[in-house]
């Protein structure tokens, strides 16, 4: 009788090898096979077995530019630089927000081939009309571009909201009335290509922890704006929950009975601490609107901020209120979860200096339980959740896709469409 358990075990190995092969060279660049084993820890003949394979299969090929650099400024023989392959895949990248799409085609380097954005009213639309819309955008956009639904490879789709990842779908999010929209059945269907659905916070954590080794660990990223969001690591784990959609932490309740959210629920630390919250407390006539109604630009939120800090006792009551929210959160999930990190970005860090205060007088009952997290601002020029989005698609090609071989016949296919 075979022992089909040490086979099992052996081709496990084999994809957690192929994977962390790309991956090291996704966050290092080009490397010569002893760098990839110095970085990656495996043997000089796994290393040349599975980058012989890669090269067959072009997911890597030779950087031919490093190679002559070294050959010009080492002695001896040159050392190959290995890359990934620019052609290897393609990724769309989708982007859900109020009354927009925005589109963007990345190559398997991670290099941005092409934008769009689509105007259309997300809120008037059914749950079932959705699906139509999204794929209609989808094909427009990958035909304008001159490139076809077989040129994909993964699609990765961001929405600020409580996103089921597991079934690929909105269960509630401020940009649609409608609730438990399909997205990535639609999507799967036309395209033939796997399809994962995230909240936008969590893309962002899942961004800074591939990307940061100081991030490895727990901690957790805020999201400050329309809504407010959280990407939660802890023990090194992205949180989930059950359906992928945990970490809801601007529905967490603040007050019983309270601020009437843009979910329909009552007293959640959004309806407080986001831009539309901030407005409603700072101007009494909005008070009785439809919160979905209240949408303050990027310059209103700044105008008003700029109000706060000339003495408007108003509005510093509005961002008072707004940092207390936020700060009586952070303390609970500080008791609940201890993160080592709290980390903030989004339009909201703009006026972070008018919430502080407010968060730290919050944080004192953490404090002296000895949780103590550090917090600071995230300085980075890019789109993180598109960034994020995308760093999602591609540790799901290093990871399980591509992880396992690829067929001489795929290799053919897929390079005949794309390069």
């Amino acid at each position: 009788m075979k022992n089909t358990r040490s086979k099992a075990d052996t081709e496990l190995v084999r994809q957690q090898n192929r994977s962390l092969v790309l991956e090291t060279l996704r966050h290092n660049g080009a490397l010569a096979s002893i760098e990839l084993g110095e970085k990656t820890g495996l043997s000089p003949a796994t290393i040349s077995a599975i980058t012989n394979d890669m090269l067959a299969e072009r997911l890597i090929e030779t950087d031919k530019l490093e190679t002559e650099k070294h050959r010009n400024t080492q002695r001896g023989r040159p050392k190959v630089k290995l890359k990934l392959a620019e052609n290897a895949a393609r990724m769309l990248g989708i982007r859900l927000t109020h009354n927009a799409i925005s589109l963007t085609v990345a190559d398997f380097c991670g290099n941005i081939l092409a934008r769009h954005n689509d105007t259309i009213e997300t809120a008037s639309l059914s749950a079932d009309a959705f699906g139509a819309v999204i794929v209609d955008s989808a094909l427009a956009f990958l035909e304008s571009n001159q490139l076809s639904a077989d040129h994909i490879s993964i699609i990765s789709v961001a929405c600020q909201g409580s996103v089921d990842a597991k079934r690929g779908s909105i269960i509630w999010s401020p940009a649609f009335s409608a609730r438990n929209i399909p997205v990535a059945a639609p999507l799967t269907d036309v395209l033939n290509a796997p399809c994962l659905v995230a909240n936008d916070t969590n893309s962002i954590a899942h961004l800074l922890h591939v990307e940061n080794e100081a991030l490895n660990d727990s901690f957790a990223v805020f999201y400050l704006g329309s809504g407010i969001g959280l990407g939660l690591y802890v023990n090194g784990d992205l949180l989930e929950g059950a359906e992928g959609s945990a970490s809801e932490f601007g529905h967490m309740l603040l007050e019983a009975d309270g601020a009437l959210c843009r979910c329909g629920r009552r007293g959640c630390i959004e309806a407080y601490a986001s831009d539309f919250g901030i407005m409603r407390l700072a101007n009494e006539n909005l008070a009785d609107l439809d919160p979905a109604d209240i949408t303050p630009s990027q310059e209103e939120m700044e105008k008003l901020a700029d109000v706060a800090r000339n003495g408007d006792e108003k509005a510093k009551q509005a961002f008072d209120k707004a940092g207390s929210a936020l700060g009586t959160g952070l303390g609970n999930l500080i008791m609940l979860a201890n993160p080592k990190n709290l980390l903030f970005t989004g339009p909201g860090v703009k006026h972070f200096d008018l919430l502080e205060p407010a968060i730290h007088k919050a944080l004192e009952h953490a404090a002296k339980n000895g949780h103590q997290p550090k917090m600071s601002m995230i300085d980075d020029d890019r789109d993180l959740i598109e960034s994020g989005l995308l760093a999602l698609g591609y540790t799901k090609l290093d990871r399980e896709i591509f992880a396992k071989r690829v067929s001489v016949a795929d290799v053919a296919a897929r390079h005949g469409m794309i390069g």
